[in-house]
């Protein structure tokens, strides 16, 4: 059984955090690997149980850091439990780990960070949440954390327009036609996208377009025509062709799968 929550952040942070999370699964004898798809989002992961393992490319398991800046995801990834689960995560907005670990976010694409090597106060904090014992507590230190960066941040109202037109279309075509609305010239949007989000702003529109597949699944029930229609896909055959790219599986081999906590993250 999954126990998944999610928290609101501090108006403060509404700017940059979507949410926070926890999810606990207890130990099962022979844990199913989670399939994890993308959702436009750098996440902050403390794992406080049993490690996570996490394939690569090539099916090799490797063991993820106990705490880690997980970066976009260009396609989906393969997690293994290797024990009990537990998991406190921050989600942030496509461009708000840029607030928090002011680096080039495209440098951490499709991969991980440790806590030890964001240096101070994220190298401590890990430790500082296992001594805390309820998860309210948790949120509080991780938020007070949080709030004492966000003071610094700089708005980014250009991204915010280009993040709101390209999540509203969902179409990697409308990439100049953002541009040009906001007076620029596709590859300073390029530019801009690649430094506080870490994808393009083609592979942001593919991705939310692919995004609004599954709560059109809820209405429409497998229609895959009129899903197609609904979340601006050519035809169906698009849909599949990009269902296949971000998650590795057709439509149907996905909802045979669907269990366990990439499902639960979904929500």
């Amino acid at each position: 059984m999954i126990h998944y929550r999610r928290y609101t952040p501090h108006p403060a942070l509404a700017g940059h955090v979507e949410c926070y999370w926890h999810l606990r699964r207890s130990a099962m004898p022979a844990p199913a690997p989670d399939r994890i798809l993308p959702d436009g989002c750098t996440e902050l992961v403390f794992n406080l149980r049993a490690a996570m393992q996490q394939s690569d490319r090539a099916g090799a398991l490797h063991c993820q850091p106990t705490a880690l800046l997980a970066g976009q995801i260009s396609r989906h990834i393969i997690l293994q439990p290797t024990g009990e689960v537990e998991i406190l995560a921050v989600r942030f907005k496509p461009h708000g780990a840029s607030t928090f670990f002011p680096f080039d976010q495209a440098g951490l694409t499709d991969r991980n960070l440790a806590a030890d090597e964001l240096g101070l106060p994220w190298r401590h904090l890990e430790e500082q949440l296992h001594e805390l014992t309820s998860t309210r507590d948790r949120l509080r230190l991780i938020e007070r954390t949080l709030l004492a960066k966000v003071c610094a941040s700089t708005p980014l109202p250009l991204l915010d327009a280009a993040l709101a037109s390209l999540g509203r279309s969902g179409e990697a075509s409308s990439v100049q036609q953002t541009a040009r609305q906001l007076s620029l010239s596709p590859r300073q949007l390029e530019r801009l996208f690649q430094r506080h989000i870490g994808l393009t702003p083609r592979r942001f529109a593919r991705l939310a377009r692919f995004r609004r597949i599954f709560p059109a699944l809820a209405s429409r029930h497998n229609r895959w025509a009129d899903i197609a229609a609904d979340c601006g896909f050519y035809d169906q055959s698009h849909l599949v062709r990009e269902f296949r790219d971000f998650t590795g599986l057709t439509p149907g081999e996905y909802l045979r799968e669907a269990d366990g906590m990439g499902v639960a993250l979904l929500a």
